[in-house]
């Protein structure tokens, strides 16, 4: 149906024509005369081909890279056990506010921010970016969901994303072995400070790092075992031909692999308690 058609497909559609570049746009002009038709008569809401250039073409997309479910849960258990790297704040002094009087504290109610990092990303799906702008209120653990608001979210849309067993397990012991401000931040370190701490901890286990590993897996694994349908609610993808083109043919014959990284029983090491 012309109401179903979206532009990505239109302009995938136009970037496997062949011929010279003159006669894609030509095809180009006669397809949208098409649905600008569609539009006028009431048909359709909006025309997709107003999103689709007349001389651009696709780049070929870099395969997904995952990581198997061992490999993954490994890292979160080593960063887990990692020793912490506390991060040092700035205080200005109580009578000067100047860089000589200044004094420095090691904040060590929450040190494991890469550990926290890895967990949601692995084990949700969440956006690295998105992760980044969670605060504990947005996490019910009774619920066990994850709320990510418009403002959080890349495509400007609410979510509600579900927790599983294996994440709720640590969330909820590290919210009882730390001092966790409701209002506060998930992560209190900066993007580069989580990127410079994931380097090093990759760098001692000798793995590669790629862009989207946290996501790639998750989805890869969450189709595997709970379908398509689930995970593009859980992702927050809006068109299906991103599930098709990324995740499936990797889910295959990963049914095995899925429940192993989704079992709450094989439970990933937790960090104890840091005391002053």
């Amino acid at each position: 149906a012309p109401q179903s058609v979206t532009h990505l497909e239109l302009d995938k559609f136009l970037s496997a024509w062949n011929n010279s570049p003159t006669s894609r746009e030509h095809r180009h002009t006669s397809i949208n005369t098409f649905f600008r038709y569609l539009l006028k008569q009431g048909i359709i809401g909006t025309n997709p081909m107003s999103k689709v250039d007349k001389k651009a073409k696709l780049t070929n997309r870099k395969q997904p890279h995952i990581f198997n479910s061992e490999k993954a849960l490994m890292i979160l258990e080593q960063a887990a056990d990692a020793a912490s790297e506390k991060t040092i704040e700035w205080t200005a002094s109580s009578d000067r506010y100047s860089v000589q009087k200044a004094k420095y504290k090691i904040p060590i109610h929450q040190p494991y921010d890469l550990f926290l990092y890895l967990a949601v990303g692995f084990l949700s799906g969440i956006r690295p970016k998105e992760i980044l702008r969670l605060k504990w209120e947005d996490i019910d653990l009774n619920q066990k969901h994850i709320v990510i608001s418009a403002d959080q979210s890349k495509e400007r849309k609410p979510r509600v994303v579900e927790i599983y067993p294996r994440l709720l397990d640590l969330l909820i012991n590290y919210r009882e072995s730390h001092a966790v401000d409701s209002s506060g931040m998930l992560i209190t370190i900066s993007e580069n400070s989580i990127k410079n701490r994931r380097t090093k901890l990759m760098k001692s286990l000798g793995i590669r790092w790629k862009q989207d590993v946290m996501r790639h897996t998750f989805a890869t694994y969450h189709i595997a075992k709970f379908g398509i349908d689930n995970t593009r609610q859980q992702l927050g993808h809006t068109v299906d031909q991103v599930m098709f083109d990324y995740y499936i043919g990797y889910a295959k014959n990963a049914e095995k692999d899925a429940n192993r990284f989704f079992d709450q029983t094989n439970k990933t090491k937790l960090v104890k308690p840091v005391s002053a």
